[in-house]
């Protein structure tokens, strides 16, 4: 048996340049908070939802072109579902929120606010979506992550786990936040299949475009600090102030560059050793132990300074 039915109430709503003509839908039968009779929100066919399971549309709330509403997904108040779009299992979009495009809200996640999914986008599991923020291009956002604010998340990102991305933080170019890391305020991570794991922060106007790159532990990239390295960023490290990091250089343990210090070419520095005022630490040079290049410094070749 039939749980709903398309009733004579109608409305036009034009999007990207088409016509579509809405019903509203009334149930047919009691199922889940739903009741016999009562009405619901709008479609443009019954191919939008399905007549299976307890999904349904709510309020005004509107799915409609080849969208399809599955399972026990919940659409409500004046959320749009549109394109190819696909809201199925436990998913809930709500308030003003758009899903659209090829985009998939699958497993329990939810939708809020007047937050996007587009293009292909994939949000899974028991990931929320809120305010602001979209998810675009491909990009994935799984387990129990939260993007908020005006927050991107572009171009094959992968945002899992427990790991929140807000304020205008962007993800983007297969990126991977997982663990319980965060990136927030104006930080970008744009760095092809570069890792931000565990705790690590990266905050303030930070850029990290570093290829196959990460920051692991409890290590931070902030302030106007640029890490473009394919090296790693592992335990208390840090990069901070107007501080760059790039080519295969790499920081551990409790080290930390910054001012307007610059480590590159395949160099480290460990321990708790620091660079910073316009320190140069490049071509394998390593500064360890409770090493401190400062000023005008420079450390390079095989050269290693300890204190």
């Amino acid at each position: 048996m039939k749980k709903y039915e398309l009733t004579a109430q109608k409305r036009v709503k034009r999007d990207d340049g088409f016509r579509h003509t809405l019903y509203r839908i009334r149930a047919l039968r009691d199922f889940e908070d739903v009741l016999e009779g009562q009405p619901g929100g709008w479609v443009e066919s019954e191919k939008n939802l399905s007549q299976e399971g307890n999904c349904w549309i709510y309020d005004n709330a509107a799915v409609y072109g080849r969208a399809v509403v599955s399972g026990d997904a919940k659409i409500r108040n004046f959320a749009r579902i549109s394109g190819n779009a696909e809201i199925c299992d436990e998913a809930s979009v709500r308030h003003y929120a758009k899903v659209d495009g090829e985009a998939i809200v699958r497993g329990g996640a939810s939708i809020e606010d007047f937050a996007c999914v587009k293009d292909g986008a994939v949000v899974d599991d028991l990931a929320k979506i809120s305010q602001n923020a979209c998810v675009m291009n491909h990009a994935q956002v799984s387990g129990e992550a939260e993007v908020y604010g005006n927050a991107r998340i572009t171009d094959d990102a992968k945002v899992g786990e427990g790991a929140k991305v807000y304020g205008n933080a962007l993800i983007g170019k297969m990126s991977l936040l997982f663990g319980e890391s965060e990136v927030y305020d104006n930080a970008r991570v744009i760095g092809d299949i570069f890792g931000v794991s565990d705790n690590a922060r990266v905050y303030g106007n930070a850029l990290v475009n570093g290829e196959t790159g990460y920051a692991s532990d409890t290590s931070f990239i902030c302030d106007n600090a640029l890490y473009a390295s394919c090296g790693s960023l592992t335990e208390n490290a840090s990069v901070s102030e107007n501080a760059h990091v790039y080519d295969f250089a790499s920081l551990n343990d409790n080290a930390s560059v910054e001012g307007n210090a610059t480590l590159r070419d395949n160099a480290e520095i460990c321990g708790d050793a620091i660079a910073c005022g316009n320190a140069i630490v490049k071509e394998n040079g390593r500064v360890e132990g409770d090493g401190l290049v400062s000023d005008d410094d420079v450390v390079d070749g095989e050269k290693v300074i300890t204190e």
